[in-house]
């Protein structure tokens, strides 16, 4: 991670209580080594790894087993993935993997072979794919903020569009790009934090409009719903002290926002017509944290909130929250289509880190180590 995610995880308390990731270690604690098929029911975990380390990782959860395999890159490569791993993409018959702090956008097939891969995009951040039309599309921190458009084949860089300081999370919905803005290096001096998303014609790479969301720092989920893609969920991580953390839903057809939230969504899932998510919030005058988990509901009867992070029958103390409650550093959150919840935790940021599965009403189904920072989470096709 570069300054800017170190510098928000310190102070904004994303379960991070600071990025110790200057050092690195590995516990005696080993996973299941189980190479599986590309057919198999995966959930692939990207492990940031620690700053400067070079020990981000790709782990597979093989569903039906139970097994783990540690890093399915350095296995089919026979090198490591690289140094600060930020977003991960399961395509139809490829990943897609941005590794912020070795400059690299790595394309594998879905067993981790090297495919394709580039350092046109230097500190880059957040990825989003037009399968369709065969383009891959990244944030990217270098020259004051912007999106690259690749080539999804060989990462080929086709071309480039200016948008707002130190731009995050990206989608795509109805050949348009939404794309957050932080402002993250606002810390350094020389701006402030944004807070609006850029609007881009995906296929011009002409921006096209902003929508101002009303908060700053919009760093955090950015996610679209399953249900209802025109909605987006976006966090706000605050300035922290004037402004605080805070999220949005935007109406990605009407290019507004159509709800505030005062709670934070740092990390984000999605199953139906929901969105499930976790924080907790750091207030700079008291040193303390507020811890946030909540499920948000959209579509034609509104956009309403309940406690809770269980699909089913879930409640303000389900089993979820109360794990989440118990963990080191929880660093992600993902839903499976049966309603499975996957949370990861960093633990200390130094040694490997764990995913914990629960079913779709909350109960426990287990416990696997994966790599060193596990930040994100996608299903096999």
């Amino acid at each position: 991670m570069d300054k800017m995610k170190t510098n928000i995880r310190q102070i904004t308390g994303l379960f991070a209580a600071a990025l110790l990731l200057l050092a690195t270690g590995c516990t005696d604690e080993n996973p299941i080594e189980d190479p599986t098929p590309q057919s198999a029911e995966r959930i692939y975990i990207l492990n940031d790894g620690g700053l400067g380390a070079n020990n981000a990782s790709l782990s597979v959860l093989d569903l039906k087993t139970g097994s783990v395999t540690a890093d399915i890159f350095s296995t089919a490569n026979g090198s490591p993935l690289g140094d600060t791993a930020n977003d991960i993409l399961v395509l139809e018959d490829r990943i897609a993997i941005a590794v912020n702090g070795s400059n690299i956008i790595q394309i594998c097939d879905l067993d981790g072979k090297s495919i394709a891969s580039t350092e046109a995009v230097p500190n880059v951040r957040k990825l989003v794919a037009d399968e369709q039309n065969g383009f891959l599309y990244a944030t990217s921190y270098a020259d004051d903020g912007y999106v690259a458009k690749l080539s999804l084949e060989d990462c080929r860089l086709v071309s480039k569009a200016k948008v707002g300081y130190e731009p995050e999370g990206i989608v795509l919905y109805e050949g348009k790009l939404f794309v957050a803005n932080t402002g993250g290096y606002a810390y350094l001096g020389g701006h402030g934090y944004e807070q609006t998303v850029s609007v881009v014609d995906a296929e011009t790479m002409e921006v096209t409009g902003t929508i101002d969301t009303g908060m700053k720092n919009l760093y955090g989920a950015f996610l679209q719903n399953e249900k209802y893609p025109e909605y987006l969920l976006v966090n706000a991580a605050g300035d922290y002290w004037e402004s605080p953390a805070g999220a949005v839903i935007i109406d990605c057809r009407t290019c507004s926002v159509v709800e505030s939230f005062d709670f934070p969504a740092t990390y984000a899932a999605t199953l139906g017509d929901s969105f499930f998510t976790i924080c907790s919030e750091y207030d700079a005058a008291s040193n303390g944290y507020t811890f946030h988990t909540n499920r948000i509901r959209v579509g034609a009867e509104g956009i309403s909130t309940e406690p809770g992070l269980a699909p089913e029958g879930g409640s303000a103390d389900d089993g979820i929250v109360k794990a989440v409650k118990e963990m080191g550093s929880p660093s992600g959150i993902f839903i499976d289509s049966d309603g499975s919840v996957f949370v990861a935790d960093s633990g200390d940021y130094v040694n490997r880190g764990s995913v914990h599965r629960f079913g779709a009403d909350g109960s426990f189904v287990g416990k696997y180590a994966v790599g060193v920072c596990p930040g994100h989470m996608a299903r096999n096709r």
